[in-house]
């Protein structure tokens, strides 16, 4: 269920169709905190970074997930904080939405 006004998304994967998966846990299962450094580097970049993001799980990890209208901007991003590429295609449909279906 989304809020009146909230960008759904569909309407990401159209204005946004340039995506970056950061993982939520390091190798030693701690949390990790991206939003004050992402903010910050993409505020500095001046990049197309989307008014929200979202989350999928793969692997038993959580990944977050930064949307980009530009390519170029999403893999300066990409490269900075280490992150995958990541295509809608591989996003779950329906009930198994957040699940990212990809490789091993």
């Amino acid at each position: 269920m989304r809020r009146k006004g909230e960008l759904s998304p569909s309407m990401l994967d159209r204005g946004w169709p340039y995506q970056v998966a950061l993982p939520t846990e390091d190798e030693r299962g701690e949390r990790l905190r991206f939003d004050k450094d992402v903010e910050r580097f993409c505020r500095g970049q001046r990049l197309t970074l989307a008014p929200r993001h979202h989350r999928v799980f793969h692997n038993e990890i959580w990944w977050i997930v930064y949307c980009f209208a530009e390519p170029e901007h999403a893999e300066r991003f990409r490269k900075a904080f280490h992150g995958e590429p990541f295509d809608p295609k591989d996003r779950g449909k329906g009930t198994n939405w957040m699940k990212w279906r990809r490789g091993p």
